[in-house]
């Protein structure tokens, strides 16, 4: 078997939190010529790791001192392809337990085309100190 590399986002990868607030966040994803897969449209895993981001962006606002979160499940259903321009990524925490968190994310071109929908289950993990332990 012939080895060889796949060379992705070689010019970087930069996200943009442009808006958080208790619960709800905005993040985009500028696309470039190197976030495009072989078929010349943007990488799925380019939009899950934008559909993340701005997930745990709008998590850490509902975070109190000393809780950190992680992801448990995160699905994204890709809804049309982008090969160029800005995506929106708008992430609304929809339930709050005390251990997990349940997100929402839409993620649209400027122009409003919806590219992907996401769902995303956290954990949020507080110290053993805040336990009583």
């Amino acid at each position: 078997m012939t080895e060889r590399r796949i060379p992705l986002f070689k010019e970087g990868f930069e996200l943009e939190l442009v808006q958080s607030s208790a619960g709800a966040a905005v993040v985009q994803l500028a696309v470039k010529p190197s976030h495009l897969n072989a078929v010349g449209v943007l990488h799925g895993g380019a939009v899950f790791t934008l559909v993340d981001t701005s997930m745990a962006c709008a998590i850490m606002e509902t975070l109190r001192q000393g809780e950190t979160c992680v992801s448990v499940e995160i699905k994204v259903n890709n809804v049309a392809p982008v090969k160029e321009g800005t995506i929106v990524a708008r992430s609304a925490v929809g339930h709050r337990g005390r251990t997990l968190v349940h997100v929402e994310t839409d993620v649209r071109t400027t122009h409003g085309r919806l590219v992907a929908k996401g769902l995303g289950t956290f954990f949020v993990r507080t110290p053993l100190t805040a336990r009583g332990a």
